[in-house]
């Protein structure tokens, strides 16, 4: 084949064939694909199947041998298009980031329609979850015989379809709104021996929003029961969507968290404690604070974070994850400073749009309004519902989109040295938040001052209340 065909490429095809072509070629002993013959499957096979589309394409005759032919048609369909060089760099893309299955096994798995069905079990972990994971009977293998980590899945339950990745890393569940979740042994999840795979999500209901589960009945040991007017049982069923779509997060399989101080040299005391200042917008210094939970040892970050309120003189704490009863059995609780200050007890949930999450976010804003500053926000980890929380706060004082995303990321940063590459995913994440609960299409081009407030007056605060809560957070 005459190599200079190449150049007939538009240059739209040309860089979707390039995208992968800094990464480190990968050597297989299936060589359907080895177009070429140089005994690598990469970008440069990929280029050539699409130079040669090109030719096809308008009707010039081909410039493939009939060798070349036939490593040039991957799905064996016998044409040789798009599909195959497709084909060619997502198995690139698999291969480069430690897939081990030869090509041709790929490419079948990619193009077949397997379907896998899986009871929804009844698992008395999920109470330990609130709610947020559905256990599926089936086993990690029977999964991994059809797909693999990182490919992106369409499960249909209950009349719901949601797309989402397959993830062996608990973190994977905190930069996906939602993951079908297989650990071998669940050590990140509930920490004993036992394999079992989720649909799992760190801020929502998946019970509830699925219809399998519904609150418990006042006086009952567990938070929810499985809905006994559903059909039993109920059938989940797992297609593919896109293989190795997830790619992109690859770097998160190596980010961790650690509970021991000195793991974390780089970081200062109140960054261990992801305790920081909100200095944005019309937000002055000195009058709004994030943290981790400075009563709970649970991350071993309690004491420093109790320390650095006790540093910045805050006088009101929003607890946005324990009630009273809980945050006085934490034993650090009655020698810490927390304990002597004005503190709101409001137990919210993950669920932003859940009306007790709003009544509850409606309280502690009006304790905010009867209470002297300086305020400090936090739930557990200072991620999820302090970071929600303080993102409406910091668009109601008028910060840039910009600015709530950096803070927003923060957290993961302090927590889990999550990559350059990694941070983009998890600022859309606290975009996404913003947009459902603003009901707004794109938060970067909505007026989020306009936005917040408009929220903020849903929760059933009055202009008197709203035109309060501005003076308290300037600092008036």
């Amino acid at each position: 084949m005459n190599r200079k065909r190449i150049l007939k490429l538009t240059p739209a095809a040309l860089a979707a064939a390039l995208v992968y072509s800094l990464s480190v070629p990968y050597v297989s002993a299936a060589l359907t694909g080895d177009v070429n013959g140089d005994s690598l499957i990469n970008s440069q096979d990929a280029s050539l199947i699409l130079a040669e589309y090109s030719l096809l394409s308008t009707g010039e005759k081909s410039g493939f041998d009939a060798e070349e032919k036939t490593a040039a048609d991957v799905n064996g369909d016998g044409l040789t298009d798009a599909n195959d060089a497709s084909a060619i760099l997502t198995y690139y893309s698999y291969a480069s980031t430690g897939g081990t299955l030869g090509l041709s096994e790929y490419v079948s798995r990619l193009s077949a329609d397997k379907v896998l069905k899986a009871r929804v079990i009844e698992d008395d972990d999920y109470t330990l979850m609130n709610g947020r994971y559905v256990a599926l009977s089936l086993s990690i293998d029977e999964l991994l015989s059809a797909f693999d980590y990182n490919d992106i899945v369409t499960v249909s339950i209950n009349g719901r379809e949601l797309d989402m990745p397959l993830s062996s890393y608990i973190t994977n569940i905190d930069v996906c709104p939602v993951c079908l979740y297989a650990d071998p042994g669940n050590k990140f999840l509930f920490g004993y021996e036992g394999e079992k795979v989720y649909i799992a999500s760190s801020y929502e209901f998946m019970g509830l929003s699925t219809g399998l589960f519904r609150r418990a009945p006042e006086g009952s040991p567990d938070y929810y029961e499985f809905n006994s007017d559903l059909e039993s049982p109920v059938t989940a069923e797992i297609r593919l969507k896109e293989k190795n779509g997830y790619s992109r997060l690859s770097p998160i399989a190596g980010v961790r968290r650690s509970y021991e101080r000195e793991d974390y040299p780089e970081l200062t005391d109140e960054e261990y404690a992801n305790f920081r200042m909100i200095h944005m917008g019309d937000i002055p210094e000195g009058v709004l604070y994030r943290s981790s939970n400075p009563i709970d040892p649970a991350l071993s970050r309690n004491t420093y974070a109790d320390k650095a309120a006790e540093e910045h003189g805050v006088k009101t704490f929003l607890n946005l994850a324990d009630s009273e009863e809980l945050a006085r059995y934490y034993g650090s609780f009655d020698t810490s400073y927390y304990s002597k200050q004005n503190v709101i007890y409001l137990n919210m949930p993950l669920v932003f749009g859940q009306e007790d999450f709003r009544e509850k976010l409606a309280a502690g804003l009006r304790f905010i309004n009867d209470n002297e500053g300086p305020y400090l926000i936090h739930c557990m980890e200072g991620k999820f519902r302090c970071g929600f929380v303080s993102a409406v706060l910091e668009c109601f004082m008028g910060a840039d989109t910009d600015e709530i995303e950096e803070d927003f990321v923060r957290t993961y940063i302090n927590y889990f040295r999550v990559p350059d590459e990694l941070q983009p995913e998890i600022k859309r994440l606290i975009d996404s938040f913003l947009e459902r609960e603003f009901g707004v299409n794109d938060i970067h081009t909505a007026d989020t001052r306009a936005e917040a407030e408009k929220y903020i007056s849903g929760l059933g605060l009055s202009e008197e209340e709203i035109s309060c809560l501005r003076d308290r957070l300037s600092g008036i």
